[in-house]
Formats: structure tokens, sequence, C-alpha cells
């Protein structure tokens, strides 16, 4: 059988052979012949253990790799037999499933080295560029904190949407396992205030353009869509998403937006069009209080209230 091994070589041809209790022993192709009753006695008391370290340090792939990377996976996983490689693994579109056909490939390397600069290579294999730096785990452990600690980021650590080769000290295992519970920071009064500035906007934008020129209302609204997206995806606290994926992860948390999103796109009509965007954006802006006016936008800190009052005042004289 060609089937797949993630402890051996993933792309090979390996056998699957059956062992009591519905378990199976994947094999390398090479051992062709069934398993004695002396091998299986002695497979069957590991299998405890052995579920409970791949349940802690699971080796799958988060997503099937296509078959044009294989050589690029068989070129990496050929680096763990060198004592200057401590683990590689892919990341960015090709992890999360979603990259097209001719997509540069995203790898990290770590290295046994004190300190390494981290520049961008992009060597060519089986035909795929790759966009490949060497790091050592001290860099990518620092590079990893920034990541977490950047207060605007709205996609997830790289670590945690990664395919790891291989991993000979199990860090990378532990950090991606850590960065897969973070979770997206509640959103401050300020940062709700400017989302509801900026919808406001969006409104008032097209609305203008919408008694001015209709073919230039229809761009700003779908130029627009995917602020609008971003900030429902802010405020209600969830990572976003690759754009050819939004409307099916929108389908999985919110289908009334999801359908308005749709209907917006299938509308060509500029006024029906904007009807939706109207609705679209006022459902948004429900849960950051609704829809208001700029004037009412002001910041409430003392010192721009007290801004503002001194150049109204001025205004008046």
């Amino acid at each position: 059988m060609n089937e797949c091994c993630s402890h051996c070589h993933l792309l090979a041809g390996c056998c699957l052979h059956p062992l009591p209790h519905d378990h199976k022993a994947i094999l390398c192709c090479g051992h062709a012949a069934s398993l004695t009753p002396e091998e299986i006695a002695t497979i069957l008391p590991k299998i405890p253990a052995w579920e409970a370290q791949e349940k802690v340090l699971s080796v799958q792939p988060a997503t099937e790799l296509p078959m044009r990377l294989r050589p690029v996976y068989q070129a990496l996983q050929r680096l763990e037999g060198h004592e200057r490689y401590l683990a590689a693994f892919i990341f960015g579109p090709v992890a999360r499933g979603v990259a097209v056909e001719k997509s540069n490939t995203d790898v990290f390397v770590i290295v046994n080295e004190n300190r390494v600069n981290h520049h961008l290579n992009h060597p060519m294999i089986g035909g795929v560029h790759l966009n490949l730096a060497f790091l050592t785990l001290e860099q990518f452990e620092e590079r990893t904190r920034k990541e977490i600690d950047q207060p605007q980021r709205m996609r997830p650590v790289t670590i945690a949407e990664s395919i790891i080769i291989f991993d000979k000290t199990k860090k990378l295992h532990h950090m991606r396992e850590e960065a897969q519970r973070v979770q997206p920071r509640i959103i401050s009064a300020r940062q709700q205030q400017a989302l509801q500035s900026m919808l406001f906007q969006c409104h008032k934008k097209a609305e203008y353009f919408l008694e001015k020129d209709s073919y230039t209302a229809l761009l700003v609204m779908d130029m627009d869509l995917i602020s609008v997206l971003l900030a429902h995806y802010k405020q209600q606290q969830k990572w976003w998403v690759d754009p050819q994926q939004v409307l099916a992860d929108l389908v999985t948390w919110d289908l009334p937006l999801a359908q308005l999103v749709r209907d917006f796109l299938a509308t060509g009509e500029v006024s029906a069009k904007f009807q939706i965007w109207s609705a679209m954006i006022d459902y948004v802006l429900q849960p950051l209080g609704g829809h208001h006016p700029l004037p009412a936008q002001n910041c409430p800190c003392n010192r721009c209230q007290k801004d503002i009052v001194l150049l109204l005042e001025a205004e008046t004289r």
C-alpha cells in the first residue's frame, strides 16, 4: 500500500499491519512480511505510551501537502540527519492549505549555533521556490514573543499554523501548542471608537458618491469591504483568515453577516448594493454602540476634551 507514515519517511511507501483492538502498525515498505506473534506481543504493551506521547507531541501535518511539495518535504527531512539542524517547519499559505499553484513556500530551519543572520533565501527545489530563513532557537523564540506581544495582531502566531517537518528538541511542538492557545485581544474603548469612526466614514463616502458617480460608489464599497470585515473580526475577537476563506469562516460563527456579504457581492445595481452596504455596516456597528455621526466620536480623555472646548470657543469669537 502507498500509505503515509508520520514517523519515518512520510512521503515514501509504507505497509499497514493489523493489530488487535483495531490498531494498525505502519511500517516501512521494506518490511513486507507479516508481523510475527512475538513482534505483536512486544508492540501491544507500548501502544498506550505511544498514544499519550502522540497526543502531547503530534507530528501530523496541519494540512496535507500537495504533491508538488514532496521534493521540498523530503529535502527538509534529510536535514534531520545533520547535527547542525535542530528543526524545520513550513508555515504561511501552504501550511494553511490556501496556497495557489505557483505560491512560494515559507520555511524556517532552526540551526544549532549561537547566532545567525536570518536573511531570506530563495532556493528552488523541484520547481518550487522557497522563502527560507535559518534561525537559532533563541532567535525564533524571540521572534515568537514579539509576535505575541503585537497589540494590533490580527492573525495567529506563525508557529500556531505550521507543519513541523522535524523537531529534535520538541520545543517547537510545545511552542505551537502554546501559540494555539493564544486568543485575540479584547479591543479597548478607544479602539472601539476608532472602528466606529472608520465604519461611519465608509458609509458616508459611499453615500456621497452614490449621488455624484455611481461607478465610484461601487468602487469605494468594494474596496472598503475588507476593512468592514476586519473591523467585525476585531471587535468579535476572531482571528482574521485568508480572503478566500472569509465567507466559509463567517458561515461558522456569523451566518447573518455571511448572507449580507453574499448578497452584496451578488448585486450589481448600485442603489440596491448601497442598501445592502448600509445594512451590513449597521450590523457591524450594532455591538459597537450603533451608527453615530462623527461629532459624537471625539476622544473621551480629559486632555482632548479640554482641547476641543478651547477650539470651539475660539471658533465662536
